[in-house]
């Protein structure tokens, strides 16, 4: 049978609404109320219900966020961060992967959106008109991370691929290289990868170029 905040108030002697109270985090709960209640609580085994919580507060201590990869070290580590920073503060993260295609990160926010989450975390800023409708008709804090964009959903925070490309190869051209290469992947387009291209296209001019796409396992982006 499942533990219910009765049985909880009922062991711990105390009425309902303290044991809610304790569970909501209020201070106005003596410690040793506090403690009791927790002993009971851990005692029995009970489990609040979020999704409850969650409709009464309207929060439900979720972050969702959207990668095109989980094997990649790159967004692993991000993920572990932001992991440990959400967990620092009582929050758990939500991860959906979508394989660099913005159809299925459509499909990934639509479900995503159907549990609530609190905020949304976006890598990139290319999105179907879908998925941009949805989050802006949700009303929910958005960062896009990896890329800047002057048209944000609400907040980004990224580095420029595209000036990025475009100093290396100039840099490398000041030092009289004039036979380069990109090598980059073309079956996951997405908008770092061709504002790397623009940048190195942009300094094309009186250079000897040569265009490689490699496979996954090979990678080299800049």
């Amino acid at each position: 049978m499942r533990v219910k905040i009765a049985d909880v108030a009922r062991l711990a002697k105390v009425g309902a609404g303290t044991v809610s109270r304790v569970l909501n985090g209020s201070r106005n709960v003596s410690p040793e109320t506090r403690e009791k209640v927790e002993a009971c609580i851990r005692e029995l085994g009970y489990m609040p219900n979020l999704v409850a919580r969650g409709l009464a507060a309207n929060r439900t201590g979720m972050i969702s966020a959207i990668i095109p990869a989980i094997g990649y070290t790159q967004h692993a580590e991000v993920m572990q961060g932001l992991s440990d920073v959400l967990h620092e503060n009582g929050i758990q993260l939500m991860i959906g992967h979508c394989g660099y295609s913005i159809e299925r990160e459509e499909q990934i926010v639509t479900d995503f959106l159907e549990r609530r989450p609190d905020a949304f975390y976006l890598t990139g800023a290319w999105h179907t008109p879908q998925t941009r409708r949805l989050i802006e008709a949700s009303g929910l804090p958005v960062v896009e991370c990896s890329n800047l964009t002057d048209n944000p959903i609400d907040s980004v925070v990224g580095y420029d691929n595209y000036e990025g490309a475009r100093q290396m190869v100039h840099l490398l051209h000041s030092r009289g290289h004039r036979r380069m290469a990109i090598v980059t992947n073309a079956v996951d387009p997405n908008d770092r990868m061709a504002d790397r291209l623009k940048g190195f296209w942009l300094r094309r001019a009186n250079l000897v170029w040569t265009w490689t796409a490699s496979s996954s396992a090979t990678r080299i982006a800049f």
